[in-house]
C-alpha cells in the first residue's frame, strides 16, 4: 500500500474568536493525527475525495478558535500505514487596543491621544465623527493630536486590525474634558477728577474671573485717558483685556464786572468764565 499523504490548503494562521476551518486535501479516507497546545489530541478523517475541513470543535476547542491556540498535525494514516508530517497552525493573540487622552484641555486646543495594544494593528477610531484611522506601529503604541476641540469629546476605538484580515471589534473610549475660555468683563471704572482718590483695581471680573492689572493701580495726576490692561490667571486663561479709565482736569473760575456802583450791595452785570474741566458745570 502506498503512503498516505496530506497538504495543508489552508493558512498556518487563525483568527482569535472565529469558527473558520483548517483545509487538508490528500488521501481518500486517510485519518489525521492531532495535537493541541491545551494539551488535547485526536484524529479526523478525511472524506471519500481526500478533503479535510477542520474547524474548533473537531480538535476539541469550542465553538470559536481561542487566542494563543496552536494545532498541530504530526501524522497520516491509511489501512495502517502511517507517514509522518508536520503542519503548525497557530491562533493569533487577542487583538486589543485601548486609548488614553489627555486631559482636561481649554477650549481651542487640541489633545494628545494614545493607543496601546496589539503591535502592528490597525487602528479605526472616532471623536463622535467621522471613522479616523491610525496604527499601533511595531512598538504597539502611537501618539496622535487630535482637531482643536471646543467641548467635552468621547474618544472611541472601535476596530482593530492585524495582517492576514484578523480584526476584533471594540469599544474602547476615553473622554476628554474641555474646559471653557472666558473672557472677563467690567463695569465701567471712573471718570474721576484730577487729583482725586481713585478705588483699588478689582482683582475679580463681575463674572468672576481673576487677574492682574499693569499699571496696578489708578493714577488721577494724569489728564486724559490711560489704559489698564487685566490679565486673567487661571487654568484656561482668556487674553488680557483693556480697560480705558478718564481723568478729567479741574475746571478754572474767574468773574469780572461791569459798570458797578457800589455802596453797601454792587450793582451791575458779573461775567463768570470757566475754563478747563468738562461741561457742564454747576455754579455754587
Amino acid at each position: 500500500t502506498a503512503l498516505p499523504t496530506a497538504t495543508l490548503t489552508s493558512s498556518t494562521s487563525l483568527c482569535p474568536g472565529s469558527a473558520s476551518t483548517i483545509n487538508f486535501t490528500g488521501t481518500a479516507n486517510a485519518t489525521l493525527a492531532w495535537t493541541t497546545s491545551t494539551g488535547g489530541s485526536g484524529t479526523f478523517v478525511m472524506n471519500a475525495s481526500g478533503v479535510a475541513n477542520i474547524g474548533p470543535s473537531s480538535v476539541g476547542l469550542g465553538a470559536a478558535w481561542p487566542a494563543g491556540a496552536v494545532i498541530t498535525f504530526n501524522q497520516v494514516t491509511i489501512s495502517g500505514c502511517p507517514a509522518p508530517i508536520n503542519f503548525v497552525v497557530s491562533v493569533t493573540s487577542t487583538i486589543n487596543v485601548t486609548v488614553v487622552a489627555q486631559t482636561p484641555i481649554c477650549s481651542g486646543q487640541t489633545a494628545q491621544l494614545t493607543f496601546t495594544g496589539t503591535p502592528s494593528a490597525t487602528v479605526t477610531y472616532n471623536l463622535g465623527g467621522a471613522n479616523l484611522i491610525t496604527n499601533t506601529g511595531a512598538t504597539g503604541t502611537v501618539v496622535v493630536t487630535s482637531p482643536v476641540l471646543t467641548a467635552n469629546t468621547t474618544v472611541t476605538v472601535t476596530l482593530a486590525q492585524i495582517a492576514g484580515g484578523c480584526a476584533q471589534v471594540l469599544a474602547n473610549a476615553a473622554t476628554i474634558v474641555v474646559n471653557p475660555v472666558i473672557t472677563p468683563t467690567f463695569n465701567a471704572i471712573g471718570p474721576f477728577c484730577f487729583g482725586a482718590i481713585a478705588p483699588s483695581l478689582p482683582t475679580t471680573s463681575t463674572n468672576g474671573i481673576s487677574g492682574t492689572w499693569n499699571p496696578t493701580s489708578i493714577n488721577t495726576s494724569i489728564v486724559g485717558v490711560t489704559n489698564y490692561t487685566f490679565t486673567p490667571t487661571g487654568t484656561c486663561p482668556a487674553p488680557p483685556v483693556v480697560v480705558a479709565v478718564t481723568v478729567n482736569s479741574l475746571p478754572t473760575v474767574s468773574a469780572h464786572g461791569t459798570n458797578p456802583t457800589c455802596s453797601t450791595l454792587c450793582n451791575g452785570n458779573a461775567v463768570v468764565d470757566i475754563t478747563n474741566g468738562t461741561a457742564p458745570y454747576t455754579i455754587g
